[in-house]
């Protein structure tokens, strides 16, 4: 990082924190500007972003919807539709729930373990192609960055989600009661 990155572009934010964000920010466009000019479909016509359902799923074990939801980070209707498509596709299949059998658990079939396989085989030749000239040091220097990166992203989520989850009621509350004094 050269002196005049560091200079922060608005008074008052960490410099380092600020082109970590525009790098970041960069990083994402130019992986969207990537899946656009390869297409939003993987094998099968596969939308690519249920492959982080069938991932999580790989890498959990069989979870009822609203977990896998909350393993990926998304809404539980985006993780609905994505399910129909794997169940569709023959990658997902669902079981009864061991612990309620009332309810059904998410699997991955062995057709959507070669599928995951095919896409992550997809995706590592890409990167492959663009760390071929790094040196290992520089490989495991951005792997061990960018897992702490990671981690104390969660890290810090988790602790804003729980602050915003304690403030819920509040708000919830006061608009009620806002809503009653204006009848």
């Amino acid at each position: 990082m050269t002196a005049d990155v560091r200079v922060a572009s608005e008074p008052g934010i960490e410099p380092y924190a600020d082109e970590l964000a525009n790098q970041l920010g960069r990083m994402q466009r130019v992986r969207e500007r990537t899946m656009h000019q390869l297409g939003s479909r993987g094998p099968g016509g596969l939308d690519l972003a249920a492959f982080r359902c069938l991932f999580a799923l790989i890498e959990q074990g069989p979870m009822r919807s609203g977990a896998l939801a909350e393993a990926v980070l998304s809404d539980p209707s985006t993780v609905s539709r994505h399910v129909a498509q794997l169940v569709q596709l023959g990658h997902l299949e669902r079981l009864a729930d061991p612990e309620d059998g009332r309810a059904s658990v998410i699997a991955v079939t062995q057709d959507g373990r070669r599928a995951a396989a095919e896409m992550r085989h997809r995706r590592n030749a890409r990167f492959s192609q663009v760390i071929e000239h790094w040196s290992m040091e520089d490989r495991d220097a951005l792997l061990r960055l960018l897992t702490q990166l990671i981690d104390d992203q969660e890290r810090v989520r988790l602790v804003r989600a729980a602050e915003c989850a304690k403030d819920a009621p509040d708000r919830t509350g006061s608009a009620d009661t806002s809503l009653r004094e204006q009848r």
